[in-house]
């Protein structure tokens, strides 16, 4: 077979090897979300005026968190990302609430 035979087959002819993609690890995708909106809720969380925003992305972050919780009790898989989730937005929801009584306490010192 010369050259111009081989460039004319097909490139499923040409090479008999064929490649397999390896197998994908199975992911909880709720565990992951609860787990990456907690960090960033807690490094909010230390900026004063900022750490407003906290509420709404702690409860968020919690409940993705949550429902990864649970759903790896099926799979067996992410429950660790889940649990990080979950204390990482209960650390940044206490965080919240130090900062809105420190403001409280200086609103009512000022009067």
């Amino acid at each position: 077979m010369n050259e111009s035979e081989q460039q004319r087959r097909p490139l499923n002819e040409q090479n008999e090897e064929t490649v397999v993609a390896p197998e994908s690890r199975p992911s909880n995708g709720m565990a992951v979300a609860g787990l990456v909106v907690g960090i960033v809720s807690a490094v909010l969380a230390f900026i004063p005026f900022v750490s407003l925003v906290v509420l709404p992305s702690s409860l968020v972050g919690l409940s993705l968190a949550c429902i990864g919780f649970w759903g790896a009790r099926e799979t067996h898989v992410g429950r660790g990302q889940a649990i990080a989730g979950i204390a990482l937005n209960a650390v940044a929801l206490l965080l919240l609430l130090g900062w809105l009584v420190l403001w409280a306490a200086s609103v009512l010192a000022a009067v």
